[in-house]
Order: C-alpha cells, then sequence, then structure tokens
C-alpha cells in the first residue's frame, strides 16, 4: 500500500520542527509524535519536494542520502533478502546461545562429578558390622542394543534382538533384587553403587552392523534411555540410595575413529547418561559422576575403584590359550602407572569392552560381561562361548571386593549334543 501523500503546510511544518530540535531526528520525531523512521521519510519527500533540508547533526554530508529507486521486482527481492537475513541472524544467536550453554554445562558436570565432594557419604562410611555384606556394586555395560544375532550363524549359541533384550534387561535386575535381599544373611544396606560402562548402542562403526542392526543408534539411545529409567527406579525403591558413576564406551562414537579431544561426550552413551540424569534431576535418591574425561574415580567402603570401558586400555594382543586376559592385565598395570602419576592412585580397576566376565580383585581388576552374549564375531575369532551376564559384588570395608555374582541374563539351557551328518 503506497504511503498517503503530505500537502506542503505538512512539510514545512516538518522542517521547522527539525531545525527547531537542532537537526535531531529524533527529538524532531517526538516533538511531532511520529516515529524516527517517518522523520526520515518526511525529511527526504520535504528535499524532494525543493525545500532546504539542513544536514543531520554530526553527520558532513549535506542533505539526506537516497538509495536508487527499485522497481516492483526488486523490491520483492530486497524484502525476501531481508527476511533470510534476519532468519539467518536469529539462527545464529541461536546457535551461539546453545553452543555456550553446553560448553558451561560440560565445564560444570566436570567439575562437579569429577569432585571428591560429589561422592554421597554412604559410598564412604559404611557399617562394618560382622554380618554386614557391605555396598553393592552392579556393573551394566556393553547392551549393544540394536544389534541383532541371528541364532542360525552362531550353531544356536545365542540370539539377540529387540524382545530378547528386554526379556533380559529385566531378567537381569530380577536376579539382582533376589540375589541381594534373598542370597545374604542381613540384606541391610546404605545404598548401591550402579557402574553404567558404555556400548550400550550398537552404532554403525562397520558396514555389518548398518545392513543388519534392528535399529538405528538414535532409536537405540532412546530404548536404552527408556529402560535404564525404569532400572534406576527399581533400584532406588529396592536400596533406598543409588550413585550412578557413568563412562562411554567406544561403539557409540559419532567419528570413524577414536577422538581424544572430546570423545567422551561426543558419543551415545554420553547422551544416554545425560538424558537419564535430566530425567531424574529431581530424584534425590539418586546421585550422578558423569565425568568429561571418560573414566571414572570413586571410593566404596575404603576401596578406591576406577571405571572405564576398556577400550582405551592402549594394549593389544592375546593368547590362544588364557584368551584376552594377558593383555587385560597389561593394560590395568600400565593404566595404573598413568593414573598415579597423575596422583590418581585406585585399588581396583572396573572394565566391559571384552565381554566376559572376570573376577580379580585382588590384582586389581573386575571385568563385566555383555548382555548381548555371544556374537558372529566371536565365532569367527574363534573365542569360547560366554553366555550373557552382568556382574553384581559387593565392597565391605574391612574386607574389600567379596561375594562376586554372574547375574545370568538368560534361564540356563541344555545342550544338544551335535549329530554329524553321516556320508558313508
Amino acid at each position: 500500500m503506497p504511503p498517503t501523500p503530505l500537502s506542503r503546510a505538512e512539510l514545512i511544518k516538518t522542517v521547522k520542527a527539525y531545525d527547531k530540535a537542532g537537526h535531531n531526528k529524533m527529538r524532531a520525531a517526538q516533538a511531532l509524535g511520529i516515529g524516527h523512521n517517518a522523520m526520515h521519510n518526511r525529511l527526504m519527500r520535504a528535499e524532494q519536494a525543493g525545500l532546504k533540508v539542513a544536514p543531520a547533526r554530526g553527520h558532513k554530508d549535506s542533505g539526506i542520502k537516497r538509495l536508487p529507486e527499485m522497481n516492483a521486482e526488486e523490491r520483492v527481492a530486497f524484502k525476501s533478502l531481508q527476511a533470510k537475513n534476519r532468519e539467518l541472524a536469529r539462527m545464529l544467536a541461536e546457535a551461539d546461545a546453545k553452543a555456550a550453554q553446553a560448553d558451561r554445562f560440560r565445564a560444570l558436570s566436570a567439575e562437579l562429578h569429577e569432585s571428591p565432594q560429589a561422592l554421597p557419604r554412604w559410598t564412604v562410611r559404611v557399617p562394618a558390622g560382622k554380618d554386614a555384606p557391605g555396598v553393592p556394586v552392579l556393573m551394566l555395560s556393553d547392551w549393544h542394543i540394536g544389534e541383532t544375532v541371528d541364532s542360525a550363524q552362531v550353531h544356536g549359541a545365542n540370539e539377540f534382538n529387540a524382545a530378547v533384550a528386554d526379556r533380559r534387561v529385566k531378567s537381569v535386575i530380577d536376579r539382582v533384587l533376589h540375589l541381594a535381599f534373598h542370597n545374604v544373611k542381613t540384606p541391610e544396606y546404605p545404598g548401591i553403587g550402579v557402574v553404567l560402562g558404555g556400548d550400550f548402542v550398537s552404532g554403525w562403526l562397520h558396514e555389518e552392523l548398518f545392513r543388519t542392526d534392528w535399529c538405528a543408534p538414535p532409536t537405540a539411545a532412546n530404548w536404552c534411555v527408556s529402560r535404564l529409567h525404569a532400572t534406576l527406579l527399581r533400584l532406588a525403591e529396592a536400596f533406598g540410595k543409588v550413585h550412578a558413576v557413568c563412562v562411554p564406551g567406544n561403539h557409540g562414537r559419532l567419528t570413524k575413529k577414536p577422538m581424544a579431544k572430546g570423545g567422551a561426550t561426543s558419543c551415545f552413551d554420553h547422551a544416554i547418561y545425560e538424558a537419564l540424569s535430566d530425567r531424574l534431576r529431581d530424584d534425590a535418591r539418586i546421585t550422578w559422576q558423569i565425568p568429561a574425561s571418560g573414566d571414572a574415580l570413586f571410593q566404596v567402603a575404603g576401596t578406591r575403584f576406577l571405571a572405564m570401558h576398556g577400550h582405551e586400555l592402549g594394549v593389544k594382543g592375546g593368547d590362544g590359550l588364557i584368551g584376552a586376559l594377558g593383555p587385560i592385565m597389561r593394560g590395568a598395570i600400565k593404566t595404573g602407572r598413568a593414573e598415579r602419576s597423575l596422583g590418581r592412585d585406585f585399588d581396583v580397576l572396573l572394565l566391559g569392552h571384552f565381554h566376559q566376565s572376570i573376577w580379580q580383585p585382588h590384582s586389581g581388576l573386575v571385568v563385566n560381561g555383555s548382555l548381548k552374549g555371544f556374537d558372529e564375531y566371536s565365532r569367527m575369532q574363534r573365542y569360547s562361548f560366554a553366555p550373557p551376564t552382568q556382574s553384581l559384588f559387593f565392597v565391605h570395608p574391612r574386607f574389600g571386593c567379596n561375594l562376586p555374582f554372574n547375574v545370568f541374563c538368560d534361564e540356563p539351557a541344555a545342550r544338544e549334543q551335535v549329530k554329524f551328518v553321516a556320508v558313508a
């Protein structure tokens, strides 16, 4: 809609108000009761009508600068560019704000979760009575949600899919509660420590996973959040208090190769932990330890633990007789030496990653099993069969780590004797 034309008398009135205001357009506009843009347009029209308009205060150029006239098509294009520019500016400001908030959150998270004060008192001061079992510690890791294990490709030794995963998660928690409250003489606990050890999603690190997984990594992450949320609530109801120690694995990373800078926070495992801590932030029974470094020091009943996934041990190779135990022990020694140089001594290293349960706390090592279990890769590499398990043990202020339980994810099945094909 074109602007309403002004009479010459109105233009003269505008110029006089402008002169009276000392050539200050803002003051002149206030005196006339109009906006700054309207004042600018009126002065421009006054100059076009032949009236003398003095330059604005502070301007060296005489007169008011006018943009060259645009045709209708150019005006439409100009308006479109203005709208796009405003939208881009808004998106940039929003992205900058989110990035700044994320940086502040990561720094605060690292400071809070790594500080000794973040450990709840009940994990440190534990009754040491004659029959007291100590503090239970549950290790949950290597769920590999999304991955499919075809029973036919592993000689019927295992099967893994969405339905099996759901059943195993529930079975693990049911058995943990049964073991803790029905297999211990005095089932009185100040709380339970839960080590979330990473590799909760399959990820798409390898082409075969991309081709055969039953869901994409984001869907798998949401699946894990919902099940872990329910798991932590059940444990809080049973034990009263839960301290969750969260470290990432390697399958959930977003890059083909592991990253040293920001690798621990740029993965699906970390996203799962942040989502869980956000959902449960108002539940005072549950405390969190989510370090930005990817490994976590914590103390239970006087025993100092370092939790990490295991892919970052810095060792390779194995032995045909003892399997991964040799490299794991070498890595544990190497890790202990490195942490000691940083003033981060620990007593027991807690690992996942290797999909086999190893109980060597007096040698400083406990390794968790997996929810997924024996798979096609294990079969191809000629690894010995290991059933899907998660680990539960207790920490006593006098006796240290004791009462280890392999929490089996499935009911034991009878193995059928292989029937050989007779050819003659």
